[in-house]
């Protein structure tokens, strides 16, 4: 998915399944209560989790409306886990569902504001989305996931995008430049990424080439 960060290592750091702290109820409850709420707590979290990675699964394999209703079934049993939600907008992202996935990451957003990742994945919506488009949102969360994470090509990469969109095309093509030159330098770089980079420098520079004509024909008349 070029820039998307399919990856949520980053997300999960900042927001993570948070299981029922059973010890904090009143200790005088009887113990036999006790083991039962402990029981179908872990049960509970056992379920979630297999949904989870079974959606994840579904994902990685193409199945998409499997996966969705993976995700959609464990949140009906932990319904405010913040982490199946950010699965569930990256794969409505797959799925070209934008208008889904935005409404997933923008509630997401206002928890944790300065999460590069969901800040990532909000632009190039915006920058791609289809009827989502909307070239300064796209750029003020590119810009905010950079000021995070300002050294990962993936964030400079989307802010190419998104300056593209705005027509800005210099801009875009330094952007995509210092998005490769990142690449560069990271061991874990595969070659479909570099030429999913590549290629899309290359737009980037035929509409800059094709502005500038066009500017000069203008020029000349």
């Amino acid at each position: 998915m070029r820039c998307l960060f399919l990856i949520s290592v980053l997300f999960l750091s900042a927001v993570s399944v948070q299981a029922q702290d059973v010890s904090a109820q009143t200790p005088n409850a009887p113990a036999a209560p006790l083991e039962t709420a402990a029981s179908s707590n872990g049960s509970k979290v056992d379920r979630t989790d297999f949904l989870m990675n079974t959606g994840l699964q579904y994902a990685d394999e193409g199945e998409y409306a499997e996966a969705e209703q993976a995700y959609l079934r464990a949140l009906e049993s932990d319904p405010e886990n913040q982490t199946i939600q950010f699965r569930l907008s990256t794969l409505y992202i797959q799925m070209g569902r934008y208008k889904e996935a935005a409404v997933l990451l923008n509630a997401l957003v206002k928890d944790v504001p300065d999460n590069p990742v969901l800040n990532n994945n909000l632009a190039w919506i915006y920058a791609t989305g289809g009827e989502m488009k909307n070239g300064k949102l796209a750029l003020r969360h590119a810009r905010e996931a950079i000021l995070s994470m300002p050294i990962d090509p993936s964030t400079w990469n989307t802010l190419a995008e998104a300056y593209y969109m705005l027509g800005q095309y210099e801009s875009a093509l330094r952007a995509s430049e210092y998005a490769i030159a990142l690449l560069y330098t990271r061991k874990d770089t595969t070659k479909e990424t570099l030429l999913n980079f590549q290629a899309q420098q290359q737009k980037i520079r035929r509409a800059d080439e094709s502005y500038k004509m066009m500017l000069k024909l203008d020029e000349d008349q």
